[in-house]
């Protein structure tokens, strides 16, 4: 039997070609005529005398007269004209005697689609595709077409096909080959019921499809099932067997479930905690170019999480991440340059990593951003700029942003003043737990800004933030008891916030102590107090003065304390160790005089003057005079 390889291209309408034994037939004669004409004879000039007959003059020197044949027919077109061709096919006396070879065709159009899509040719690679999908419903196409489909969507590919018809015909694609077993679609269509794109979500189904799907293998499938468990996601909450899965797919060396299962030994769900296993499954995932795991890699050696700190490696990590486009990371490598941890500090790159963050619509870049231009860090020092930046920020919920817009409006810094508006951002704020905005509504009410003054509400708002540990939050709640004489209270409050290092707080326990307010009496204790108040990173000006002038007792004539000691390790020296020559010889002024330029020469004498000038440093005006009258000894 002799095999007859005819292989017909139909499209748009047109014959394109007949190719019998690889050899082109003639088809000018029936280019442009219905199928069904095809089999017969024209009656015209031609000399068209039909299919058969035309495809036996092109074998007739190939084979026997008497031998066999067996036709294998390809039809490469549309489905329907490829049914008119079928139908014409039995009509003529051919079904007995040939094949209907769809795969020919399949393949070859899968062939000439992995080509094209190598050579970077989408848009014939999805042609291809889908006409392979079409023809002979091949899941492999099909799922490819699906693909092709959603990457229009998602803005990947232009193809002139409106974004919700791409979608829908991603999903009916999606469909057919997940139907088929497929389990690329199988996974992707559970993406689908998951995220509800293309069709109406359900976590239910999209767990069905990935249970098909990971039961065959599929990592994907395997770490989205596990974050269905994680979450509760149209199955009962399950951290261990979300662990399970994503187990599962890091045996694959898939990155996102290196990552979750990264989450899980940090945060100790579904497993035990575990920072440096954290790390390790970070690392693994980041060093597969993994975005998130490549910033919150840089967020443990940040902060000394799971590793030891280096902000060197941090600032590796935050950059990697940020030249993938990732706007935390970006706000951290900001951040970095504004404080010069891991790189040497640059507030004009700062800005330029703000910006690219803020180009995305991070809020907490935005709310940075604000505060270099309200300060002029890396740019301009601009208020309107700033404002811009802290309103963005704040209308995405970001208390910080809320509270310094608030700011802004009570003080008309680049915004007319308005207290009103600024109480309606510090609300906003201290509703999400901004302390420094409840420590401001308090002092609106103690005050009577923008509101009638009011005491009770005051301590309302100082209390909401002593309890959430605002230091001066704490102050403020002891303030308002010391002022109505609950000084029990009031000491208890000024203790926390002392602990947390506020110096006002730390000056007015000494107060306490020293005049027995709510304690019993100790002046040892007091100047502990005021030492530790004048001695903080942000002094109180009250203690440097207080401090200061415990010393200026030793050489002030009208003092009756001549050798108080103001730390009770020493006794401060007598004055008339300093003083030697007779007030008769010297005269009285001139012996003053001397008698102050000889202890400004001790330690005492210089402490003393560290103080005054520390507290005149913070503007306080006796200090100052003080300070300007020791000065002229020197």
């Amino acid at each position: 039997m002799a095999e007859v390889r005819v292989v017909i291209v139909y499209d748009d309408n047109e014959l394109k070609s007949i190719e019998v034994n690889d050899e082109e037939l003639d088809i000018e004669a029936i280019r442009e005529v219905p199928i069904k004409n095809w089999f017969q004879a024209l009656n015209d000039r031609s000399g068209w005398e039909g299919l058969h007959d035309e495809i036996i003059k092109i074998i007739d020197d190939e084979n026997d007269e008497d031998e066999e044949l067996e036709y294998i027919f390809a039809f490469e077109g549309a489905y329907d004209k490829k049914q008119e061709f079928t139908e014409c096919m039995v009509k003529y006396g051919f079904s007995a005697s040939c094949i209907m070879d769809d795969q020919a065709i399949i393949q070859q159009k899968l062939k000439e689609a992995w080509v094209a899509e190598k050579l970077g040719n989408y848009k014939e690679a999805f042609e291809c595709f889908k006409e392979a999908a079409d023809y002979g419903y091949v899941a492999e196409a099909q799922c490819k077409t699906a693909h092709y489909y959603y990457g229009v969507y998602k803005g990947t590919y232009d193809f002139e096909i409106q974004t919700e018809e791409a979608l829908q015909n991603a999903v009916d694609y999606y469909k057919k080959a997940a139907e088929q077993g497929y389990t690329e679609a199988q996974y992707w269509l559970g993406r689908c019921y998951s995220l509800g794109e293309g069709i109406e979500q359900d976590y239910k189904k999209a767990v069905e499809w990935y249970e098909k799907a990971a039961n065959q293998e599929h990592a994907g499938a395997q770490c989205q099932l596990g974050i269905c468990y994680y979450c509760g996601d149209g199955v009962e909450k399950n951290y261990e067997e979300a662990v399970q899965w994503y187990r599962k797919a890091t045996e694959k060396g898939e990155s996102p479930a290196q990552y979750c299962l990264g989450i899980c030994y940090y945060y100790g769900t579904g497993v035990e905690k575990d920072f440096g296993k954290a790390v390790e499954w970070y690392k693994k995932a980041a060093e597969q170019e993994h975005v998130e795991s490549q910033y919150q890699l840089g967020g443990c050696y940040y902060d000394g999480t799971g590793v030891e700190k280096d902000f060197g490696k941090a600032v590796e990590w935050y950059k990697k991440a940020a030249e993938q486009e990732h706007a935390g990371a970006q706000c951290q490598l900001g951040n970095c340059y504004i404080l010069g941890n891991g790189v040497e500090k640059d507030f004009g790159k700062a800005v330029e990593w703000y910006k690219k963050a803020t180009e995305k619509g991070e809020s907490h870049a935005q709310y940075c951003l604000g505060i270099c231009y309200y300060y002029g860090d890396g740019v301009e020092k601009n208020y309107e700029e700033a404002v811009k930046w802290y309103r963005k920020a704040a209308e995405q919920e970001h208390a910080r942003a809320q509270y310094k817009l608030g700011n802004c409006y009570q003080y008309g810094f680049g915004v007319e003043k308005n207290v009103q508006e600024a109480i309606i951002w510090y609300l906003k704020a201290a509703y999400q737990g901004d302390t420094d905005a409840m420590n401001m509504l308090g002092q609106c009410y103690e005050l009577g800004i923008g509101r009638t003054a009011d005491s009770e509400n005051a301590l309302n708002w100082y209390k909401k933030a002593a309890e959430k540990n605002s230091a001066k939050g704490q102050y403020n709640t002891g303030r308002m008891y010391y002022i109505d004489k609950y000084y029990t209270n009031a000491i208890s409050w000024f203790l926390k916030s002392a602990d947390q290092n506020n110096a006002d707080a730390q000056y007015i326990l000494g107060q306490c102590y020293e005049n027995g307010f709510g304690v019993n009496q100790n002046m040892e204790i007091a100047r502990t107090w005021y030492k530790k108040a004048a001695d903080n990173e942000t002094p109180s000006p009250y203690a440097c003065y207080k401090i200061a002038e415990e010393f200026y007792k030793q050489i002030d004539p009208n003092s009756i304390v001549r050798t108080g000691a103001i730390m009770a390790v020493s006794v401060l020296v007598p004055v008339t160790n300093i003083v030697t020559a007779p007030v008769g010889v010297l005269g009285a002024a001139k012996t003053r005089s001397l008698k102050y330029k000889k202890f400004l020469e001790t330690d005492d004498g210089k402490d003393m003057l560290k103080y005054y000038r520390k507290a005149a440093g913070l503007g306080h005006e006796d200090a100052q005079k003080k300070l300007k009258k020791l000065e002229g000894y020197l």
